[in-house]
Order: C-alpha cells, then sequence, then structure tokens
C-alpha cells in the first residue's frame, strides 16, 4: 500500500488499511476528478501533484478528468 500524498493513513469498511483511491474504486467510484491551477506556485494542485494523483487513479483502474482553473486568485 502506498502512503498517501498528505501523509495521512486510510482504512476501509472492515478496518483495513488501503489507499483512498482503491477504498473509492473498491466502493464504487471509476471516475477521479483532478484539479490543476494552472498559473500556481501552491504544490498541493500544481500540474505536478495532479499527475501524481493521476496516476495512482490510473493504477487502481480509474477514469480520469482533469478539471483546469485559470485563477490569479489561487497564488
Amino acid at each position: 500500500m502506498l502512503p498517501s500524498l498528505s501523509g495521512f493513513s486510510y482504512k476501509d469498511q472492515w478496518n483495513n488499511p488501503n489507499s483512498f483511491e482503491r477504498i473509492l474504486r473498491n466502493n464504487g467510484c471509476n471516475l477521479a476528478r483532478i484539479r490543476v491551477w494552472t498559473n500556481s506556485n501552491w504544490n498541493q494542485y500544481s500540474l505536478q501533484y495532479g499527475l501524481q494523483l493521476a496516476q495512482r487513479a490510473k493504477n487502481v483502474g480509474m477514469d480520469i478528468y482533469v478539471d483546469l482553473h485559470y485563477s490569479d486568485t489561487c497564488e
């Protein structure tokens, strides 16, 4: 099991440790909507962070939806 990108650990309904994306997938979620700020120094929604999330979602068989945010107030 990979640790979450934010350092949190997750457990499923049977109290078994699992990744957040696998818990979502195992409970019927088949699409990951990933928010990416187009002009940001804020790491939480940067392109690099979005790519990491996308890879994790693809690894469990989810489709990817990228939501680009164009804003000058995110920095």
